[in-house]
């Protein structure tokens, strides 16, 4: 079996508990820290992070592939390839934006202090899963070029020159 044996024992544990932790925090225990007139605000809020994370993390994974989607390149490298779509020119990782907005969403929803002290670390705990995991293959997968694409192109959150881009890619797919 061909690959980076490296990526490929961080993927099969460091993923799924990315995502379990990401269902959890919503049930995160504690009274509610968000109450009264700040309910109805954080609430849309969260409404808002959970529609734009579940739109764009299925149309970005339409645009992958369930091939990519499940990281089957980690395992066949050579069978590879850059995916063009227009969400790659928005944000390098939609299907990842997509998971740290649900956890946004949650937390906020459930609104206990570590629910959404958790929602809010989901970006950081991404970027380093990103940084020294996934990226650094990337990298040396695709060279320069890769590297370029990511000091040109945010992770998760676009660029404000990109936001009609985006929710016409929320929108249509395209």
């Amino acid at each position: 079996m061909a690959g980076n044996p490296r990526i490929r024992r961080l993927i099969s544990v460091g993923l799924p508990l990315l995502f379990a932790a990401i269902a959890h925090t919503a049930y995160m225990p504690g009274p509610r820290v968000i109450t009264g007139w700040a309910t109805p605000i954080v609430s849309m809020l969260g409404l808002y992070f959970l529609l734009t994370g579940l739109v764009v993390w299925a149309r970005g994974g339409m645009a992958i592939g369930v091939d990519y989607g499940l990281m089957l390149y980690v395992y066949f490298p050579n069978e590879s390839h850059v995916v063009q779509s227009a969400i790659y020119s928005i944000l390098r990782h939609p299907m990842y934006s997509g998971a740290v907005r649900v956890g946004l969403a949650l937390g906020l929803w459930r609104g206990t202090l570590w629910s959404v002290l958790f929602g809010l670390f989901m970006p950081l705990g991404l970027t380093l899963w990103l940084r020294l995991a996934e990226e650094p293959e990337l990298i040396e997968r695709f060279g320069e070029g890769y590297a370029d694409y990511r000091r040109k192109v945010p992770a998760f959150w676009p660029k404000l020159q990109d936001a009609a881009k985006f929710f016409r890619f929320l929108i249509t797919g395209g």
